[in-house]
């Protein structure tokens, strides 16, 4: 009987096997549609924050959505004045790190891609990012630490859910 319960549980691993099918790998989609979003609530793909010194505002668009654990984004981060216009000034975004809150951990991806200049000045564009769990809107966040005029600081952009 228990040589029968092995081979049982053996033959349903192997059914159920990996799939690491094309829907774990980066992806990317061109001239998604993009909706506003204020004061760090979500809609459609795109986020909104500001520093803490309310001098300075980050857009986030992410594609492809919606976030779901387990897959791949790409996620542009654009800097700009308060005003709207691109951030002209001196300003480095050094380090991309997804993080839940409400978990109190980030992510341990090795292929989290490094920002990377991307277009004009102020806009950066971050590959491979991947989420290890699901989590309700806000749950997760992505700190973007960033220096300009030799100082550094942190912004805190709130994501919406991510999906099982």
């Amino acid at each position: 009987m228990r040589a029968l319960f092995i081979a049982a549980l053996f033959s349903f691993i192997a059914a159920c096997g990996d799939d690491s099918s094309s829907k774990d790998q980066p992806q990317t989609s061109e001239g998604h549609e993009n909706h506003d979003a204020k004061g760090g609530t979500h809609e459609g793909s795109e986020l909104e924050a500001s520093s803490e010194k309310g001098d300075l505002m980050v857009k986030v668009q992410f594609d492809p959505t919606p976030l779901k654990a387990g897959s791949f984004y790409t996620f542009h981060i654009q800097f700009l004045t308060m005003e709207g216009t691109p951030f002209e000034g001196d300003l480095s975004l050094d380090k991309v790190n997804p993080f839940m809150q409400t978990m109190n951990h980030g992510v341990n991806n090795p292929d989290l891609g490094a920002p990377m200049a991307h277009g004009e000045k102020g806009h950066f564009m971050v590959k491979n990012v991947k989420f290890s769990m699901a989590g309700e809107a806000q749950s997760w966040v992505l700190d973007l630490t960033i220096t300009r005029a030799g100082e550094t600081e942190t912004i805190r952009v709130p994501l919406p859910e991510v999906s099982g």
